[in-house]
């Protein structure tokens, strides 16, 4: 019984800072949703952050098992990718609490992201080398990955920076509205 408890507050507090983010859910609403008493949660675990930790392993898992299972082992270049792709909207679709929860963690930083970023790094460290792999095979040259690295860096940085820009407008907007 208190196994299937654990998992049952480690799926509850999953969807939970998944769907409404970490700093908006409480200990006490996690009891309520679960029918149990906030006790009972730190029984099972010391802290709220001692929860978080246990869910970002169960997201990982999670997020692992989809895409190791994902491709077929004779599959090569874009087919492995898009076998790769599928796998992760599936899992979006039929569990969206996981990648919420990966989206939200790396967006926060601090000790959290340390830990999400600890614990996928075996699964980004088999994707380089899959992407290397397919670059030699497809005969492009180091300079060439190199290449690819800093546009994909570049991609990611950029989009990072328009989703602050859009979030700082929309801020600014909401601010203006309330003080209207």
């Amino acid at each position: 019984m208190p196994a299937q408890t654990r998992e049952r507050i480690l799926d509850t507090s999953l969807a939970a800072f998944g769907l409404r983010g970490y700093d908006s859910t409480s200990l006490d609403e996690l009891a309520t949703d679960l029918g149990i008493t906030k006790q009972a949660i730190l029984y099972h675990f010391s802290s709220k952050e001692h929860l978080l930790t246990a869910t970002i392993e169960l997201a990982v898992n999670e997020l692992g098992s989809a895409l190791g299972g994902a491709s077929k082992p004779q599959a090569r270049g874009f087919q492995r990718i898009e076998d790769l792709v599928r796998a992760t909207f599936s899992l979006a679709a039929r569990r969206p609490e996981v990648l919420g929860l990966v989206r939200l963690v790396s967006r926060q930083g601090g000790a959290a992201s340390g830990a999400l970023a600890s614990a996928m790094s075996v699964m980004l460290g088999e994707a380089v080398r899959f992407v290397e792999a397919e670059m030699i095979g497809g005969g492009q040259s180091v300079v060439g990955r190199s290449a690819v690295g800093r546009s994909v860096g570049r991609s990611v940085g950029t989009f990072s920076a328009k989703s602050r820009s859009k979030k700082k407008k929309r801020i600014c907007c909401q601010t203006n509205l309330s003080r209207g």
